[in-house]
């Protein structure tokens, strides 16, 4: 058996619905650091097509970096502690384009920075504990940032009230403490809440939060001093009931607590709605998160894997899968987790929800021994992981479900590779991936499928009748979506949440629809409105933007934005209800697309698809019932 390196292991990041095919190898992008691992604690982040990281070249320390997919273009963003001592601290998030994170300038300690991926563009937010601090208690875990409305929220300490709950929109005025929930002091100082494990539902900010007399439970914030409270005690008294696996399924969250016992709980964010679902043995459940398939909880409990509708009596036990079941996960429509007997030892297995649809996928090493499996994430509609299969090293595998389709995928390293995360982004397929040569850096691979993301926006349209903005949108495919935030723009740069609403999360065509009441009223000329799907476990991805115009004295078409990139955007504004013909044609006059609309009047915005268009100029002619006009169409 090879020699395996000790390494930290994490999920992959990229949930889609499809597989890519990947056109060749994955092969090394950069060897950022050729005496040792230039990547720790890794958390990639996707910004429009460049993918942004933690890396340390072995000269510079730990610091933020940056990739377009090129050698050229794998850059360190700034050098922000000069030296060797680090300049970041823990996780990154994308936050309307731009990227936060704790950072530290050898000058003010671990405060919060921002960066637009430029040097220049990478300043300190706010000093929010003055001095030289080894850090204001920023994040250290991905889950310690959220945003919403417009909002970012984080836990920091500004050296008096201990580590509590702030929010912040991007400016040093702007970032304040929400509330300082646990006040006072102790022996050693102020005593911190220590907010955390942050979860999105109904639009509210459920959250644990620790205080004096109570231990750790449940907590939720409007973002308001006021609307920062606890839920319910679950566990009165002062050991707190050790919340974790939070997790949204349709508006409510689900959640285990350590009272007497190990418990399922659930809560709408209301005490009254916060209720016991089910007692599990004495150990607890699996040391797993619980994942959603078709709107029913799985979890692994030391027995075997469970199911849960939120009742106590839909709550049971599938089948004494195997013993200590471990990473449990939801890859289309089937479960996959890890399974150990006496016969096979550990191996993969998979379910579909139901008992005879419960059992092993394959014994990948042969014999009672059984393979120890790292880095198990979906990628499209298949399994990807690193095992040995007794032959090769620690290698990366996938799985669609069956023995036959369960294969080695290729063999990196003469010793040991392992795949730890994934983030696929336009054709590039990014891996950070850990072998015995290299160490832990980032490899690529080119794709040739499109990409769809985890869910399809089939299509995203409004209209403005009366005063009313009208927003329909249609969906396909959801997988592990938990909610949609409709957000509005005046100006069509900042977006404040004006909606939210909870997601299906099943297969099939879903539709849904919300009205912005009364926006005449804003006093401005257009809007602008985009949707911003949040999965279940935080992560998100947005639509495109749809322009309202105001304005119903003219009648005018409009392109936004222009140039595009994957669809046109297009604001129609009609005095009267009509009939417009349109096409797209090339410089050379030749039709690409066309097609008819029926519209009322009002603004009405459309999207015509343009993926498939070369980078160029077209144009798109526009006529019928007193309209007539062509809009040059820009294609990157």
């Amino acid at each position: 058996m090879k020699r395996i390196p000790s390494v930290n292991f994490f999920l992959l990041l990229a949930i889609l619905y499809q597989l890519p095919t990947f056109g060749q190898s994955f092969s090394l992008l950069k060897n950022i650091n050729p005496d040792g691992a230039a990547l720790q604690d890794l958390f990639p982040v996707n910004v429009n097509g460049t993918i942004y990281f933690q890396a340390n070249d072995g000269v510079h320390g730990l610091e933020l970096w940056k990739t377009d997919g090129t050698i050229a273009g794998t850059v360190m963003v700034i050098d922000l502690n000069p030296g060797t001592d680090d300049g970041i601290l823990g996780s990154i998030i994308n936050f309307d384009g731009t990227i936060y994170f704790a950072g530290n300038d050898g000058i003010h300690g671990f405060e919060l920075w921002k960066s637009d991926g430029t040097e220049s563009g990478t300043v300190m937010v706010k000093d929010i504990k003055t001095g030289n601090s080894f850090r204001s208690g920023l994040p250290s875990g991905i889950q310690s940032f959220i945003t919403t409305g417009g909002f970012l929220y984080f836990p920091g300490d500004n050296g008096t009230t201990g580590r509590e709950l702030w929010k912040s929109d991007g400016t040093e005025a702007g970032t304040v403490l929400v509330k300082d929930i646990n006040p006072g002091s102790g022996a050693f100082g102020a005593r911190p809440s220590d907010p955390s494990n942050f979860r999105l539902v109904n639009g509210i900010i459920l959250f644990t939060a620790v205080i004096e007399g109570s231990g750790m439970e449940l907590w939720k914030t409007d973002g308001t001093t006021g609307g920062t409270t606890m839920v319910k005690d679950i566990h009165p008294g002062t050991t707190g009931s050790a919340i974790r696996n939070m997790i949204p399924v349709n508006g409510t969250l689900f959640f285990t607590a350590h009272t007497d016992d190990y418990e399922l709980w659930k809560s709408d964010g209301t005490e009254g709605g916060t209720q016991l679902v089910y007692t599990m043995n004495p150990i607890g459940i699996a040391e797993t998160t619980p994942v959603v398939l078709n709107n029913i909880l799985y979890f692994l409990d030391e027995d075997g894997l469970y199911r849960s509708d939120g009742t106590t009596i839909g709550t049971f036990k599938i089948k004494d899968a195997s013993q200590e079941p471990k990473d449990l996960i939801a890859v289309g429509n089937t479960l996959f987790f890890i399974g150990s007997n006496n016969t096979y030892g550990k191996e993969l297995w998979k379910s579909d929800g139901t008992t005879p649809g419960t059992a092993m996928v394959k014994d990948i090493n042969a014999g009672s021994d059984g393979s120890e499996f790292f880095g198990c994430t979906a990628v499209g509609n298949k399994l990807f992981f690193s095992v040995s299969d007794g032959f090769h090293g620690y290698e990366p595998w996938t799985s669609d479900g069956t023995e036959a389709g369960t294969q080695f995928l290729q063999d990196l390293d003469p010793d040991n590779a392992q795949i730890l995360q994934i983030v696929v982004t336009g054709n590039k397929a990014y891996a950070v991936i850990n072998t015995t040569t290299y160490g832990r850096e980032i490899w690529v691979a080119e794709i040739s499928n499109p990409i769809l993301l985890p869910l399809t926006f089939l299509e995203f349209k409004g209209t403005l009748i009366n005063d009313d903005s009208q927003l329909q949108w249609k969906t396909d495919h959801e997988t592990s979506t938990s909610s949609f935030i409709v957000e509005r723009s005046v100006d069509g740069n900042k977006y404040v949440q004006v909606g939210y609403v909870n997601a299906a999360n099943s297969a099939g065509t879903h539709s849904y629809a919300f009205k912005d009441a009364a926006v005449s009223s804003l006093g401005v000329p257009r809007v602008y409105y985009r949707l911003k799907e949040v999965d279940i476990n935080g992560k998100y991805i947005y639509s495109r933007v749809v322009m309202l115009s105001i304005d119903r004295k003219s009648e005018f078409l409009t392109i936004y934005p222009n140039p595009v990139q994957r669809d046109i955007n297009l604001t129609i504004t009609l005095i009267s209800k009509a009939r417009l013909n349109w096409q797209l044609v090339d410089y050379s006059g030749r039709v690409l697309k066309n097609g008819i609309y029926d519209l009322s009047a009002g603004s009405t915005s459309v999207s015509i698809e343009a993926a498939n268009l070369r980078p160029g100029t077209y144009l798109l002619q526009v006529k019928g019932d007193g309209v007539q006009q062509v809009l040059k169409v820009i294609k990157q």
